[in-house]
């Protein structure tokens, strides 16, 4: 299990990197865009949907990163007042809910993508596929992501129950 914690911390530093490529490519493609209809008065037609594209791509390759760092938000003050073990058993749960919405995710996103694999994105013509596979991506790592904590999580409370 070790090894597989060590190639998804190597894929979560992937996503990180790719996240910030993203987000520094469409933030100066928003300000070259603003220069050029503003000050220049002759706009880039493709920027602001490339700019979006890039966008959806971060969130979609970020979501996943959050998840795994558990910096996600959650309601929890409720939860905080029960015994630790119980805070442990809704935590497992609330993570397999999590893998379960990343596996059925990904799924329709399989069957959107197909009905739309050639189909192209008016203005830029290029294909569809090139967005809406973002959301195949982010939900296939949102399960793998998902499925590690709570496989670790159970190892950790086996762990736990035998050391008592």
């Amino acid at each position: 299990m070790k090894k597989i914690g060590k190639a998804f911390d190597k894929l979560e530093s992937a996503l990180k990197y790719a996240c910030i490529f993203l987000t520094a490519g469409y933030t100066v493609l928003t300000f070259v865009q603003v220069i050029m209809r503003y000050a220049l008065s002759s706009p880039l037609w493709w920027s602001e949907q490339v700019a979006r594209y890039m966008f959806i791509w971060t969130i979609m390759l970020f979501a996943p990163v959050i998840l795994r760092s558990g910096n996600n938000l959650g309601f929890d003050l409720f939860l905080k007042k029960m015994p630790y073990r119980v805070q442990e058993i809704f935590g497992i749960v609330a993570m397999s809910l999590i893998c379960a919405f990343g596996a059925l995710y990904c799924d329709y996103s399989v069957q959107f993508l197909i009905k739309t694999i050639h189909k192209t994105i008016p203005g830029l013509k290029i294909p569809y596929w090139t967005v809406y596979s973002s959301e195949v991506v982010g939900a296939f790592l949102i399960f793998l992501f998902a499925l590690e904590i709570v496989i670790n999580d159970i190892i950790r409370m086996r762990a736990e129950k035998k050391g008592e």
